[in-house]
C-alpha cells in the first residue's frame, strides 16, 4: 500500500533558534496536514514529538487515532525523513496479519 509522505517541520523553532514548546498553531497546521492520512508516523527532536501528540489527543482525537507510531529524529534531510517512513510502515505492514484473497 502506498503511504503518503507529507511533512512538515520548523528548521530552528523561534526567531531566537531554540525550542518553543507548546506551539499551538504550527501543531494546527501540521494537524490539518496530516488529517486525511489513514496512518501517521510521528518524527521528531526531543520532546516536540510528544507535545504534538498531547496536542492531537487534545485538539484533533480522531487525527490521533490514527498514529501508528512516534520515533525520535533529529536533523534529518527531507529524503531521510521519507526514507524513515518508508522503512517503519513497510516493516510494520509486514508484522500486521495478512488479509486472505477469498
Amino acid at each position: 500500500a502506498a503511504h503518503s509522505s507529507t511533512h512538515l517541520h520548523t528548521k530552528a523553532g523561534s526567531v531566537s533558534g531554540t525550542h518553543v514548546t507548546d506551539e499551538p498553531e504550527f501543531y494546527s497546521d501540521v494537524a490539518k496536514s496530516v488529517a486525511v492520512n489513514q496512518k501517521i508516523l510521528v518524527l521528531g527532536p526531543s520532546s516536540a514529538k510528544t507535545e504534538f501528540v498531547r496536542y492531537l489527543e487534545k485538539h484533533a482525537p480522531q487525527t490521533h487515532a490514527r498514529i501508528a507510531g512516534v520515533a525520535a529524529m533529529d536533523r534529518m534531510t527531507d529524503n531521510q525523513i521519507v526514507a524513515e517512513g518508508r522503512r517503519y510502515f513497510a516493516q510494520k505492514d509486514r508484522m500486521e496479519p495478512q488479509k486472505s484473497g477469498t
